[in-house]
């Protein structure tokens, strides 16, 4: 059916969609003599212009940030092991389903609405797509991945922080004159993502894609995709990079090595320490410490359990202790603080992990994506999440991306991060969780 549709679109002669360039995807084909096979063609039209969105112009905007709070702790529930190191950035997962939820009807866009707290509308499209919008917007930074950040004018020394986000949207060739308007008219006005038409029939689509990661988390992921089947018809894809210093940097001289008590034993790892004041409170078998980035915006929460926890139920009180918005118990306290330098990464196949989570329809036979255009089903959904941590700051990077394709039918208090602790990077002006996970081994990758 879907085949017999496109044809009959190319034999009508159907005009490719306006708009066929990604910012930034210029730069990325002009390398060598001549465009490739399977790269983005020659836009055919200007691309559609973003909505401006304010923030405070939409009031489910923190009904959407709970949703993705509690996204973020069930998805740890029910996919992280306590065994291995567990990163993953849960606004990612979710402004990529957002995009899917443009084109989602009946029940799969409902089971998209429940599983991540998204708003329900009249719109079949959904009513998320505004918040989504503004809430980018008020976390982007100024300034661009690849560049160096001016000094804060916080305190003239410390750079400001660098949150980008982006989002894309590549098409199939002989797909695109099948895809539904309205669909295309929300990604670019929405989420600023116009579309890149490929061949993936071609290898080098795969590579288009994968450049396009790498550029949007300046190298830190370079690969989405191992490999995209050739029947793709469409690919969806989100990019969130970090790079924030410390307001009160680690003195290096400071760091000496010392067991970390994980789950398997002793592990002997590099401890970062100082004395700082900072937002602090203690619950039922916990600590939390929030540890404020130049600029005051953002922060990491530090939960750490009162005892070594050798299960996820035993680590789960931390985790959700690290993402709700801050409560008037967190006094500023003089906090002697010892945390390990630690640089992890997580891959994360969506396709098992979100069912787990209780998102099951968009990836069942009765997924319905006709708001895109009839016949389609998930064939992929990745996700990949990294960090670094260290003296003088934090540097990290995700990406989310969905594959489609026809369907084939007073005191000091001392908080000592040496045993598994969860983490979370929160935007603390909108409580929206960026970055997510735990350490359970700071050596191990």
């Amino acid at each position: 059916m879907l085949d017999r549709a496109i044809q009959a679109a190319v034999t009508r002669r159907t005009a490719l969609i306006a708009g066929l360039a990604l910012a930034g995807l210029p730069a990325l084909a002009s390398c060598g003599s001549g465009p490739a096979k399977g790269a983005a063609t020659r836009p055919l039209a200007p691309p559609t212009t973003r909505a401006t969105v304010a923030l405070d112009s939409v009031s489910d905007w923190p009904d959407v940030v709970a949703g993705i709070r509690h996204f973020g702790s069930t998805l740890y529930r029910t996919n992280a092991v306590v065994t291995e190191n567990f990163t993953i950035s849960p606004f990612s997962i979710a402004v990529a389903f957002g995009m899917i939820r443009v084109g989602s009807r009946g029940s799969t866009g409902s089971a998209i609405d429940a599983a991540f707290g998204f708003p329900r509308g009249t719109a079949a499209s959904g009513a998320v797509h505004p918040a989504l919008n503004a809430l980018t917007a008020h976390l982007v930074t100024n300034a661009p991945v690849g560049t160096e950040p001016a000094p804060s004018s916080t305190n003239g020394l410390m750079p400001a922080p660098i949150v980008a986000i982006a989002n894309g949207l590549f098409l199939a060739q002989r797909f695109a004159p099948s895809v539904q308007q309205d669909f295309l008219q929300i990604l670019a006005q929405q989420y600023g993502a116009d579309p890149v038409a490929l061949d993936f029939a071609d290898r080098s689509a795969t590579a288009t894609i994968n450049a396009w990661v790498a550029r949007q988390t300046k190298n830190r992921i370079r690969t989405l995709f191992d490999a995209l089947d050739a029947n793709t018809l469409l690919v969806l894809a989100n990019a969130v990079y970090l790079k924030a210093d410390w307001e009160f940097q680690f003195d290096p001289g400071a760091t000496e090595q010392g067991p970390f008590h994980g789950p398997s034993g002793l592990v002997d790892v590099a401890l970062m320490n100082q004395s700082i004041r900072c937002a602090y409170t203690a619950g039922a078998g916990w600590q939390r410490v929030v540890i404020p980035y130049a600029g005051g915006q953002l922060t990491m929460r530090i939960v750490v359990p009162a005892q070594p926890a050798a299960t996820v139920a035993a680590l789960l009180p931390a985790m959700t202790a690290a993402l709700p918005p801050m409560t008037s118990a967190a006094d500023d306290t003089n906090v002697e603080l010892t945390l390990p330098k630690w640089d992890t990464a997580s891959d994360l196949d969506l396709m098992s992990a979100l069912p787990k989570a209780g998102l099951t329809v968009p990836f069942s036979a009765q997924a319905d994506f006709s708001g895109i255009a009839p016949g389609l089903v998930i064939s992929q959904a990745v996700h990949r999440a990294n960090i670094t941590v260290d003296e003088l700051g934090t540097e990290a990077a995700a990406v989310t991306g969905v594959s489609i394709a026809a369907s084939a039918t007073s005191r000091n208090a001392v908080v000592r991060a040496d045993r598994p602790f969860a983490w979370a990077i929160v935007h603390e002006p909108t409580g929206t969780p960026l970055f997510a996970g735990h350490v359970v081994n700071p050596a191990s990758a």
